[in-house]
């Protein structure tokens, strides 16, 4: 723990500049302001680094400038704190959680089962939390996870595996004790009986048992009462399932259990829970230490959904790859990216659309930002969209990015006969039918608009 317990934990939100002043106790020298700024910015490289986070100090202030990762860090303060860490940092999602709930990660939760995207943090273990108890973890997003991959694997009924197992047989098969056979035919009523080892195929192996150990430690926290009743509830039919299903007891009780192996000869559904199992097992055994996720590509995922309840046609990601050409040097050439990768490409109305989702703060100046800053940060992703649409050959490129409103908003310009509008896209999931409407209603103006 740090020298200083009363220490606040320092909490902000995704593309945020957020001006922090540090405590009294941490500085050394109240005349040297600034030298107490640079010495903070300095302990807190490595852990800005890892959120993505750019931190300045100006005029006395101390700015932290978040961007795309959701998060945990340990801070490190200058003076009586000496370069030790003593708080944590939380970075929380700026968009989408209208107040309607106190959990952030249980609206997370939500946002990431509408879009069909695990939630897997990444870890750090060269940065260890403070405040591991007070700082969140999504644990029980993890145990949702590997209950929902248990029920698919139950249900298929293949995850089965030979274990060579002892028993008594009516006749001499397998490996045959036959010690142990001579010593029994003492007793006239077992000289019919033969003690053997045979590999059988069966579920009851030992990997199963370990996984089985692991879903009832998941199972317990999906239960807990740190767990949001909206969890509870979208598991409830599944966990009852389960227990129908699944043995009432392991045959193992070791306390350590091993990671998995995903084996290429492994079932898709099988390849999952491992999966899922080793970040469960990863979250428990290390959440106390930092943790991100990315959540650009929530919202990426979140926004293909909507695309997806109302194009005719979309392909999601597809890369369009590089190809030197013959006879020409390609050393700055071979610098240039392997591919390129719209978002979508989309079909409405018998036009393309080429659609990019920027999970950036398009819709609001930052702190003291002036429109020339914005400017710049538009200007490369017009540029890129644009460049999509001779590709395809298409006309229309949209770009799509989070509002903090309920509505969306729709904007739209054209450089020369290509037609560029910006979507902002609410992140109320909630409300995704009726987004989905008013993105069809904005597409048929768009495609209007060429006809």
């Amino acid at each position: 723990m740090g020298q200083d317990n009363h220490i606040a934990i320092i909490e902000t939100k995704t593309f945020t500049d957020k001006i922090y002043h540090l405590p009294k106790s941490m500085i050394p020298d109240h005349r040297y302001l600034n030298e107490a700024n640079e010495a903070f910015l300095r302990l807190n490289r490595k852990s800005f680094e890892f959120l993505n986070i750019n931190g300045y100090s100006q005029n006395g202030d101390l700015h932290i400038v978040s961007h795309n990762f959701v998060g945990a860090i340990p801070i490190r303060m200058p003076g009586k704190g000496k370069g030790k860490p003593v708080t944590d940092l939380i970075v929380k999602p700026r968009y989408g959680n209208s107040g309607k709930t106190k959990d952030w990660f249980e609206w997370m939760a939500g946002l990431a089962e509408f879009t069909k995207i695990k939630l897997e943090p990444e870890r750090k273990e060269q940065l260890e939390l403070v405040r591991s108890a007070g700082t969140p973890t999504p644990q029980y997003l993890l145990a949702a996870e590997v209950i929902k991959c248990f029920l698919l694997v139950i249900r298929k009924g293949h995850w089965n595996q030979f274990m060579n197992q002892e028993l008594l047989a009516d006749r001499p098969v397998g490996n045959v004790n036959w010690n142990r056979y001579a010593k029994q035919t003492v007793d006239p009523r077992r000289r019919l009986k033969f003690p053997t080892r045979l590999n059988l195929m069966t579920q009851e192996h030992d990997e199963f048992q370990r996984a089985l150990q692991l879903y009832k430690k998941a199972k317990l926290i999906i239960e807990g009462r740190m767990t949001p009743n909206n969890i509870k509830q979208q598991l409830y039919s599944t966990l009852l399932q389960l227990d129908r299903l699944l043995p009432a007891a392991t045959r193992l009780t070791m306390q350590m259990i091993e990671p998995f192996r995903v084996s290429m000869q492994d079932a898709n559904e099988i390849k999952n829970l491992k999966t899922s199992l080793n970040a469960f097992m990863l979250n428990q055994e290390k959440q106390k230490y930092a943790w991100r996720i990315d959540f650009s590509k929530l919202f990426e995922g979140y926004t293909q959904r909507l695309i997806g309840q109302v194009a005719v046609y979309s392909t999601n990601n597809r890369r369009i790859p590089r190809t030197l050409m013959p006879g020409f040097r390609n050393k700055v050439s071979r610098l240039m990216p392997l591919y390129l990768e719209p978002d979508i490409v989309a079909e409405f109305g018998g036009e393309k659309i080429i659609l990019d989702s920027k999970y950036k703060s398009y819709f609001f100046p930052r702190n003291k930002e002036s429109k020339l800053d914005q400017r710049q940060r538009l200007r490369s992703d017009i540029h890129q969209i644009i460049a999509y649409t001779s590709l395809e050959k298409a006309k229309i490129a949209i770009i799509l990015a989070p509002v903090e409103e309920n509505q969306i908003i729709e904007e739209m310009v054209k450089y020369g006969d290509i037609i560029v509008g910006t979507l902002g896209i609410p992140l109320q999931y909630e409300h995704a039918h009726q987004y989905s409407e008013t993105i069809r209603n904005y597409f048929k103006k768009v495609t209007n608009l060429l006809a």
